[in-house]
């Protein structure tokens, strides 16, 4: 006789978020579903009023040895120079033509958001977004050798079908560029488009046989989406305040701190990468220019979110089995 798969005794769920070991986050997460999606509970939250933001960018997918956009503006500054080879000696091509992981991982996403907008100037929205699928579907990591869309992480995945499938609206708010993450992001977390917020650069608008284009400019007005600024895109694009929010660093403070609502239950979870066989470990380090700043674990515990340890809460990182690093 075949025994029975075993329970979480206190919830009774024993088939939602299998790639989550049972434990605190998981345990966290179950309770506050079923809080505010009970009818007649103390904490029911009407389902348009369900409302998840998620940060990307190392919580989503992997964020390490240096930014996914990062190694598409490396590619694209390759493909270009091959069409025209006068561009190798001008900036910021000559850069990025001799980048290696290490030079990349040192460009801050501010940084790489600029230059993509200088590099894609003139292009259509439609002719951007085939470069980018482009380089989703040609380029491989450089230590997990797979295309950067399958370094989504699976826990996450079945964490955004877990809210779908009980009237929440996920959506992304993120650092990275507005446009390159709407390319991607029905294929890598079946997001809409429009139900992502990102750093946006400008356009203007060009008349072709009839009809209007859009043509990206190489500059961008608006301030990049980090710290203060999610929060404000989160009111101006959504108008309501989320009851979830999940992030992975102290960009994403001010979000998690918006999450919390007295009036209904609210659930903010910080993602800490702790985890240096199967993914990368930076939980413990504080940047150069902060040197007083608190650790994330630090920061969850000092203003209650739930931290999330990719060791302990993840029974796997990816949907493929990730080598030790050697």
């Amino acid at each position: 006789m075949r025994a029975r798969p075993k329970q979480d005794p206190a919830l009774g769920h024993d088939d939602v978020l299998p790639s989550w070991n049972t434990g605190a986050a998981r345990d966290a997460i179950l309770r506050f579903v079923e809080a505010v999606t009970t009818e007649g509970g103390a904490g029911f939250v009407p389902p348009e009023e369900r409302i998840a933001v998620f940060d990307n960018d190392g919580t989503l997918w992997c964020e390490q040895p240096a930014y996914v956009q990062g190694f598409f503006l490396a590619e694209q500054a390759r493909w270009k120079v091959q069409d025209h080879p006068t561009l190798r000696n001008q900036a910021p091509y000559r850069k990025l033509l001799d980048a290696t992981s290490g030079t990349l991982e040192a460009m801050h996403m501010t940084e790489i958001v600029e230059h993509i907008a200088r590099i894609n100037a003139g292009l259509t929205q439609a002719e951007f977004e085939r470069e980018v699928c482009t380089f989703f579907a040609t380029d491989l990591h450089p230590r997990f050798g797979v295309p950067f869309n399958a370094l989504t992480y699976q826990p996450q995945l079945e964490l955004l079908d877990f809210l779908r499938a009980h009237a929440f609206r996920p959506l992304i708010v993120s650092g990275g560029g507005l446009d390159f993450l709407r390319a991607v992001s029905w294929q890598c977390y079946r997001i809409p488009p429009n139900d992502v917020i990102g750093t946006e650069i400008d356009y203007t608008v060009r008349e072709q046989e009839g009809y209007f284009l859009p043509i990206r400019c190489d500059i961008t007005r608006y301030p990049f989406n980090d710290g203060p600024y999610k929060v404000q895109r989160i009111i101006s694009r959504i108008g309501g305040r989320p009851i979830l929010a999940v992030g992975n660093s102290r960009g994403d403070t001010e979000m998690l701190r918006y999450a919390r609502d007295p009036a209904r239950p609210s659930l903010s979870l910080l993602i800490n990468h702790d985890d240096a066989v199967r993914e990368y470990a930076y939980d413990t380090q504080r940047p150069m220019w902060e040197h007083e700043s608190p650790t994330l674990p630090e920061l969850a515990h000092a203003y209650g979110w739930q931290l999330v340890s990719m060791r302990r809460d993840f029974k796997r990182i990816f949907a493929f089995e990730a080598p030790p690093i050697p």
